[in-house]
């Protein structure tokens, strides 16, 4: 399969339920702005960088729901979405796309298209983060004198800042990610097996610093703030 963007593949991970919200419908089919989704949105975001065609959906909760939402889109079933994490979702992406790079997001996160092609022209596995403060429920990181980051996860503290879910991994750091996706237990998040990774020095990841506007919705909160920037005009 050939694309047009610089990086072979992306992924949403969208088999979660998403109980925080609260929304009347699966999370990734809330809407942020007039006829705009959380799953729309980021879609158009990964399409700009892997090109058409290029994106893989990973479903489970109310996955008919979700799959009709992004017809053409290939789609990949978590069968156990109630009982396993990120960490799971993702080694089923991985298994089921041919070999090359990988961009995966949460399809819970808004970010800035800018800033997305930005990464996107970066070199190396990466993710991208925001500094400064770190709410309690959020994935922090570290990083270590070169750069590099260090620690990555919930609870990790002092944080440099927060990693807002969006990362690559090239096609040579691959194996070494699935093979800590595949050793996960099932409740851990795919940034266990990245920090997994980070201690046995298979891979390194390097931050990437967003610029505009960068948010998960997990909250009530959030999506009120993630709509007012939106209205206000940030992209």
């Amino acid at each position: 399969m050939s694309h047009r963007g610089p990086i072979a593949h992306g992924v949403i991970l969208a088999a979660g339920m998403g109980r925080r919200l609260g929304a009347d419908r699966p999370k990734p089919l809330v809407e942020i702005a007039h006829g705009q989704t959380l799953l729309g949105r980021l879609l158009a975001t990964l399409e700009s960088i892997v090109g058409p065609g290029g994106v893989t959906l990973v479903v489970g909760h109310e996955a008919d729901r979700v799959r009709a939402a992004a017809p053409g889109i290939r789609a990949v079933l978590n069968p156990r979405y109630a009982d396993t994490n990120t960490a799971k979702s993702l080694l089923l992406a991985l298994d089921a796309i041919e070999e090359g790079d990988v961009v995966w997001a949460n399809a819970d996160l808004v970010i800035d298209p800018a800033d997305a092609l930005r990464f996107a022209a970066q070199t190396g596995s990466r993710s991208l983060v925001r500094r400064g403060p770190v709410d309690p429920e959020a994935v922090a990181y570290t990083e270590g004198p070169a750069g590099d980051i260090a620690r990555i996860g919930k609870g990790v503290r002092p944080a440099a800042g927060e990693a807002v879910g969006f990362n690559l991994i090239t096609g040579a750091d691959r194996p070494a990610l699935a093979d800590a996706l595949r050793a996960a237990e099932d409740s851990a998040y795919f940034e266990d097996a990245m920090q997994a990774c980070i201690d046995a020095r298979s891979v390194r990841f390097r931050p990437v610093v967003a610029s505009g506007l960068c948010r998960e919705v997990d909250t009530p909160e959030d999506l009120a703030e993630v709509r007012r920037a939106l209205r206000g005009g940030r992209p």
